[in-house]
């Protein structure tokens, strides 16, 4: 049996449910409307490049299995470089990436093409969608001095109630922004077969890591967030922990916090990192975990 596990408007996971753990017996090929697209032996497998508010039908050839699923919809689809972005491994992006997020409308999705992009930290918003194509590379600063300071506890100026910015380890502290960074915020989705980089080691995050006057920053920070979904995309070199829903509900991460889903690709953890930490749900509710590779 097939079921999809997550539908974006431009890319789907499913699991071929068998008493198998992780890999299938033997190897299968995956057929979208009649035309091979997937050939493994997981028993989780992504679809990417898929049209937006479209219906599929999937099967897997030599087999009985069938499965319909249609695609989500989308107000509009912009490119990163129509603001300016450049994708040179060398300009720095910073301004223009956020740009095209500041812009872009409700339940739009901003593109960004093969290229590596070096920006600083990039705050992402509520009902929107980033795709990495593959060959996209988001890659961090490499200077801390681009990443800004963020207090861990401010406090209502009218009530005195107290707001959490910053965190580490479970505490109001202060930090660093993470380099992809959202607070308050929900229906956020971030699919492809693209790259966060942190580019901790350029930067020198992993130098000395006790002393540092504010904590390190998080490669991807959800404070406080709704329906974060993360699909496909690989994620390394990280300051410290690449994946961080604080106080999240519904987050799902897939290869694949309340509701967080991801299938994403974690590369083996360099020799010369200091705690270097996949994935945090901190006081999450309603994690989704699937398919993620060390």
């Amino acid at each position: 049996m097939i079921n999809c596990i997550f539908v974006s408007s431009t890319s789907a996971c499913f699991e071929w449910q068998n008493d198998c753990a992780y890999y299938c017996e033997k190897e299968y090929t995956v057929l979208i409307n009649g035309r091979e697209c997937f050939h493994g032996n997981t028993n989780v497998f992504s679809l990417f490049d898929l049209e937006p508010n479209t219906e599929y039908n999937l099967s897997i050839k030599d087999s009985d299995e069938r499965l319909n699923f249609k695609t989500l919809d989308e107000t509009v689809a912009i490119s990163v470089k129509d603001f300016g972005a450049v994708g040179n491994g060398v300009t720095d992006d910073s301004i223009a990436c956020q740009s095209a997020v500041n812009c872009l409308p409700k339940g739009g999705r901003l593109y960004f093409p093969s290229g590596t992009y070096v920006v600083s930290p990039i705050n992402l918003k509520s009902h929107i969608t980033i795709e990495l194509a593959e060959g996209a590379t988001i890659l961090g600063i490499a200077d801390k001095t681009g990443y800004p300071k963020l207090p861990g506890e401010i406090y209502d100026i009218k009530n005195g109630e107290s707001v959490h910015i910053g965190t580490w380890e479970g505490n109001a502290v202060p930090m660093h922004q993470a380099l992809i960074f959202s607070e308050y915020a929900e229906d956020i989705t971030i699919v492809g077969r693209g790259t966060v980089d942190g580019n901790a080691r350029a930067a020198g995050w992993w130098d000395d890591i006790y002393n540092f006057e504010y904590a390190r920053p998080r490669l991807m920070f959800f404070n406080r967030c709704d329906n974060v979904h993360i699909h496909g995309i690989t994620v390394k070199n990280s300051a410290s922990w690449h994946l961080h829903p604080y106080f999240s509900s519904n987050t799902f991460a897939g290869a694949d916090s309340p509701n967080v889903s991801i299938p994403i690709t974690f590369p083996s953890r360099p020799t010369y990192s200091s705690r270097f930490t996949e994935m945090v749900f901190e006081k999450s509710r309603s994690p989704s975990l699937y398919h993620s590779i060390s």
